[in-house]
């Protein structure tokens, strides 16, 4: 069943949506179409610990994609158990209305890909979002290739984000890793920014390996991106494994509430 929208508790609104980063990087150059006109991304968090920042991410990408458009956002209910659920203030602190997102919470991988693929062949959505959680057996090369086919008809956007489980190969356009990092300290001991780091794996576009450091500015509503501190360049380096070995791309040359699974939102309809 679709929840008609996120609530707004305590009437939260999006603030103005953001530049994704400082120096001219923003979401096209992360989630680009292929010659056919399809964009299946996927973010992967390194760890288990990173499936918030992943969240919130995949937020802030697909805010400024869709550009006032609804968007459509399948979530294994293993992600609320083990990451926490979608929160409207955060969200909205995201730049994203809340009512703006269709969420959709399904039982297991499979009932996600049939959500994601009939949202994706929609013209006009905003942005489908598919959030998986462990193995995800039913998402190979034959269920992206699908995804991209249905992207390219509608010109609709599909970011997947698969937390835990091996990779495998798949026919999505890129594949990146996602890892929060440590804040670097500000003046007077303030609390820092929250730092994210991104690694592309893989790219039809061939730039394996390109890697990005972004701070975010609350206050400027911006992605910043920064020069890393030895701190977080060995936290980088610890959380991102070997990448030998790793499935390629076929064709390839948050806000979230804290804790368990919190009370539902009220409002909030369930699927399944």
């Amino acid at each position: 069943m679709l929840c008609p929208s996120l609530p707004a508790p305590g009437g939260a609104r999006a603030q103005s949506p953001f530049c994704l980063a400082d120096g001219g990087l923003d979401a096209s150059a992360l989630v680009f179409r292929g010659p056919d006109g399809a964009a299946l991304h996927e973010l992967c968090p390194v760890a288990p610990a990173d499936a918030a920042v992943a969240s919130a991410f995949a937020l802030a990408l697909v805010t400024q994609l869709a550009a006032g458009q609804p968007i459509i956002w399948a979530r294994q209910r293993l992600c609320d158990i083990e990451a926490g659920a979608l929160h409207a203030a955060g969200v909205a602190a995201l730049g994203c209305d809340p009512a703006q997102i269709r969420l959709v919470r399904v039982r297991d991988p499979l009932a996600g890909l049939q959500a994601t693929l009939e949202a994706a062949r929609l013209p006009g959505l905003g942005a489908a979002v598919l959030e998986l959680w462990g193995e995800a057996a039913a998402y190979d090369l034959t269920a992206s290739r699908r995804l991209v086919l249905a992207s390219a008809r509608s010109r609709t956007p599909v970011l997947i984000l698969r937390t835990g489980g091996a990779l495998r190969a798949s026919a999505a356009l890129s594949r990146w890793q996602l890892a929060a990092l440590p804040s670097r300290p500000l003046p007077a001991g303030a609390p820092g920014l929250p730092a994210v780091s991104l690694t592309l794996l893989r790219s039809r576009a061939g730039r394996d390996g390109q890697q990005l450091h972004l701070e975010w500015n609350p206050h400027a509503r911006r992605f910043l991106v920064s020069s890393p501190s030895v701190g977080q360049l060995a936290a980088a380096g610890a959380g991102h494994p070997d990448r030998d070995g790793r499935p390629p791309l076929s064709g390839a040359g948050a806000a979230l509430s804290a804790g368990g699974a919190p009370a539902p939102p009220q409002g909030l309809r369930y699927a399944g």
